[in-house]
């Protein structure tokens, strides 16, 4: 492509990855690096994330907003690519009539708000859309859910994009050093340690197989780590394992033979297309997005939530056919880094 035919995308979110918080904005990350590899000419605006208190937090966003607002050169470029809109808009009032087309992401929180003031920013937020901006989302099913959350959108255009994709050659199961069969069986939790997570379901399931016949593993972080660490690492069959850089993810999927996903909440569900990309099913939720991923003996096992305990019977569906599994070819289908970098050249023409 000439360089007079490349089209330049600013990317704006509220997050991304630090050497010190590595798993901040990495969604980001990973989609800035497919716009790079559709040939996109690609700048960005983002929150400084290295924050560990709430006054530095609060700081980083004031500067973030001031960044926002005092940008003058907009309509240098040909897209604009907002990540979490509610939680960056308040610096880009006033200036998105400026911007020639208008790219907006949702991923989860900003569609289905986890607190009180989540929400009311939510419902600020929305009156700042506009049915004439393009609109990318993880999933089908969190198409409908921005629907129904934002009816003047129903005629507004979508792209279904999983966020970036997977790279099937990075999460690939060449990183395994045991069999994915026998005892004991290698359990992995790989989402932060969160009651929204499904943190009390893992708590629940390590109970339940708390012989040498289960080994846990899990990854110390997440919102609600300092309430649950103590429990987790008081079990006796509990490998906890300090943060992995994206890049170093697969050599955790490859110590698990299935990875338990019970969470509440998923507009895509990302750590499960990772672990099925190393050719580990999923043990999840026949619900939200992960509907449309979890194939029973294909790329795992659903479980039915609203039964208490029903995921004990999907563990005991995949431990009596563990051979049968094959996720890794879903991943390519329909997931991987390749279709992403495909779709960005048609989306950002």
């Amino acid at each position: 492509m000439s360089e007079q035919s490349t089209k330049k995308v600013l990317l704006i979110n509220n997050a991304y990855p630090t050497e010190l918080f590595p798993k901040r904005g990495n969604y980001v990350w990973t989609i800035e690096q497919r716009l790079i590899a559709a040939d996109l000419d690609v700048e960005r605006i983002v929150l400084d994330s290295r924050y560990t208190t709430r006054a530095q937090k609060l700081s980083s966003y004031l500067k973030f907003y001031v960044k926002l607002s005092s940008f003058k050169a907009y309509d240098n470029y040909d897209y604009v690519y907002i990540h979490h809109f509610p939680n960056v808009f308040i610096g880009l009032m006033g200036k998105l009539g400026k911007m020639k087309n208008v790219v907006i992401n949702f991923h989860g929180g900003d569609i289905v708000p986890t607190g009180g003031f989540a929400k009311l920013m939510n419902s600020i937020a929305y009156r700042f859309l506009s049915p004439k901006y393009s609109y990318i989302v993880p999933s089908e099913y969190f198409r409908k859910q921005v629907i129904r959350r934002i009816p003047k959108l129903g005629s507004s255009k979508f792209h279904v994009s999983p966020s970036g994709g997977i790279d099937t050659t990075l999460f690939s199961a060449h990183y395994k050093t045991k069999s994915n069969l026998g005892k004991p069986l290698h359990i992995g939790f790989a989402s932060g340690i969160d009651y929204n997570k499904g943190v009390e379901e893992l708590l629940r399931l390590m109970e339940m197989y708390k012989t040498n016949d289960y080994q846990f593993h899990i990854i110390d972080y997440g919102k609600h780590r300092q309430k649950y660490i103590s429990k987790i690492i008081s079990k006796a069959n509990v490998v906890v394992h300090k943060t992995f850089k994206k890049v170093d993810m697969p050599y955790f999927y490859a110590l698990i033979d299935v990875l338990f996903f019970p969470t509440k909440s998923e507009s895509l569900g990302l750590v499960a297309l990772e672990a099925m990309s190393c050719n580990v099913p999923v043990i999840g939720p026949d619900d939200f997005a992960l509907k449309e991923i979890i194939v029973s003996n294909v790329s795992g096992e659903k479980y039915d939530p609203s039964i208490t305990e029903d995921y004990v019977a999907a563990f005991d569906r995949f431990m009596a056919n563990q051979e049968v599994y094959s996720p890794k070819k879903l991943i390519q289908k329909s997931f991987s880094k390749e279709y992403v970098v495909q779709q960005f050249k048609e989306i950002f023409v």
